[in-house]
């Protein structure tokens, strides 16, 4: 298991997925890319990377998918409020 320190989500471990996902060109030219194109010209604290971004999605994306996985007892309350 791969992990990546962010500054927002700290520190974010990574799959066998997530790492040949991270490791292939695609993701890898996100370094070059601004979040917010030239915004960083006029505020020289936003410089948010693409990659910084993606990876930071990443992880609650996986938070997510793996909340809705582990915790099948949560459907069941879920359900019960529903009635």
């Amino acid at each position: 298991m791969r992990q990546v320190t962010d500054s927002v989500h700290e520190t974010i471990f990574l799959s066998e997925l997530e790492s040949e996902l991270i490791a292939t060109p695609y993701f890898y030219r996100l370094h070059d890319i601004y979040q917010s194109s030239t915004v960083y010209m006029t505020f020289p604290s936003n410089r948010t990377k693409r990659y910084e971004h993606s990876l930071g999605t990443m992880e609650l994306a996986s938070s997510m998918l793996f909340q809705q996985f582990l915790m099948p007892a949560r459907k069941q309350e879920m359900n019960y409020l529903k009635n």
